[in-house]
């Protein structure tokens, strides 16, 4: 199948990443995955061009990355490095197996589901699916006459994966796999966060299986919303960023400014969520650097960083401006708050925390609506241009399993207590540096989130990234909580005690 031809081309990438590189498995699928859909985008914009994205131009555009990358891994690979690389994978996983099973299993029937059951939610019927099929029948990305302006306006990075797959398989069989690959790849990405924060490989793995476990993720895994796609751009880019302050190199600078740009070409809620991330993150490194030069070249550096994204999202910022006036077009200021302080922000915060705390039980969720009431008041509902649609108090707290109302219960409350003890105890439990500044930017990009844009009942599958950016702190505060349990439970030692006495 022709389909085969990119997933060949991304296998040769890990492997001549793994022989050439000499780097480990996660991070050669990290770099693997940036150089795809680097590719990837310079085909779609190039072809486009000439009304060139047809089956023939794009088979033969993947056919000659594949040949170029397998000729790269033949000619410079090392074939021993590559061997004893898998064979360390292995030795390493056979210590958490059945945690790594679980998740395959999860993985699994999620991936069936996504080959099965066609895209038929809202949002893909209209517009996400509707815009891959005008490209494909057009031969290009341009802009077509449409009544609902998402179709163009929103960032494209999604669809354009799609796009691909759908022109090499002649069908939508397979649109839902590239969202899957973005779930799988969140496990994956949370683990290496863990890793870069000196996290023995127990927690990794619990990292991992936190963000492959999150519920939102688990349905949009098998759907074409964008918001995985976001989460796993923006765990990329903070891989890179955390590798670049402890261990710098101009490629790990390059990925990351290219991580970055994905981030915003995936979907119009990363310009929300990914600035105050990366803004607290190099803000630490800079911090952190000694020096009066070494900082500002620093500064020069996260600029060009910021130039490197803003330069790949230029197609899609030219066709806005085109036909918007806008470089981002109407979308942004649709669902934005008309006022944006602090009187915005608390009522902002509660009520998009609400949306993950639906159980099954109904007398339990009226029971939590009804403590929101009594505690905050009936203003927080009221704050004129902070809600879209039906408020919070006349919806109720919900429990829903759909792509669009699905809460995060377990996972929020995680989150909560692990941002709260990182951030409180840090000195007190031995927080590495770098983990408090992770946590500190979870909790600005959420404060950002919530202070820029509207209420919506349906708005906590924006949190994924959120949540999947959280998975690691998560898995950290877990891990030390239990780690001091445990040595309280073993109590002092056994056996007479010797004592010293200064003379």
């Amino acid at each position: 199948m022709p389909i085969l031809i990119p997933v060949t081309f991304f296998g040769t990438l890990i492997f001549a990443s793994v022989g050439i590189g000499k780097h480990g498995l996660r991070q050669s699928i990290v770099y693997a995955t940036t150089v795809y859909t680097l590719c990837l985008v310079f085909a779609t914009e190039v072809l486009s061009i000439w009304n060139l994205l047809r089956f023939g131009p794009v088979l033969g555009f993947w056919t000659g990355c594949t040949l170029t990358s397998a000729f790269c891994l033949w000619a410079y690979g090392d074939l021993s490095a590559t061997r004893l690389a898998w064979q360390r994978v292995w030795t390493t996983c056979r210590t958490a197996s059945f945690a790594l099973g679980a998740i395959i299993v999860i993985l699994v029937i999620i991936l069936l589901i996504a080959v099965v059951a066609p895209p038929n939610n809202t949002n893909s019927l209209a517009y996400q699916m509707v815009r891959v099929a005008m490209w494909v029948q057009q031969g290009n990305v341009a802009y077509f006459p449409s009544p609902y302006f998402w179709t163009h306006s929103h960032p494209p990075l999604s669809e354009w994966n799609i796009l691909h797959f759908q022109i090499l398989a002649d069908g939508d069989r397979f649109a839902c796999t590239t969202h899957w690959v973005a779930l799988a790849g969140c496990g994956v990405l949370a683990s290496l966060i863990a890793k870069e924060l000196k996290q023995p490989f127990p927690v990794q793995v619990l990292a991992a299986v936190i963000a492959v476990t999150l519920p939102m993720g688990l349905v949009q895994g098998s759907s074409t919303q964008g918001n995985l796609f976001v989460a796993f751009w923006l765990l990329v880019f903070v891989v890179f960023t955390l590798q670049y302050f402890q261990r710098p190199t101009g490629v790990g600078l390059l990925c990351g400014g290219l991580a970055f740009g994905f981030t915003l070409l995936s979907k119009g809620t990363a310009y929300a969520i990914a600035p105050p991330v990366a803004a607290t993150l190099w803000l630490c490194g800079i911090v952190r650097t000694r020096g009066v030069r070494r900082r500002a070249k620093l500064v020069c550096t996260g600029g060009g960083l910021l130039l490197v994204a803003l330069l790949l999202n230029g197609g899609h910022y030219a066709r806005n401006l085109d036909s918007f006036g806008s470089l981002f077009g109407p979308g942004p200021s649709l669902h934005g708050n008309e006022e944006m302080n602090g009187f915005v922000l608390l009522p902002s915060l509660v009520r998009n925390a609400a949306l993950h705390w639906g159980v099954s039980n109904e007398t339990i969720n009226a029971l939590t609506l009804d403590t929101i009431r009594r505690v905050f008041g009936d203003w927080i509902d009221n704050v004129p241009g902070t809600t879209f649609g039906q408020p919070l108090f006349e919806r109720g707290i919900v429990f829903s399993l759909g792509e669009y109302e699905t809460g995060n219960f377990l996972h929020w409350w995680v989150l909560a207590i692990s941002l709260s003890g990182i951030l409180l105890f840090r000195r007190r439990c031995r927080f590495d540096p770098w983990t408090a500044a992770l946590a500190l930017s979870v909790v600005l990009g959420a404060l950002a989130f919530c202070g820029s844009l509207q209420w919506l009942r349906w708005g906590s599958r924006y949190h994924t990234p959120l949540f999947m950016l959280g998975a690691p702190l998560g898995a950290i505060f877990v891990a030390q909580v239990l780690s001091r349990a445990g040595s309280l439970l073993k109590g002092p030692p056994e056996g007479p005690c010797l004592v010293v006495h200064r003379s």
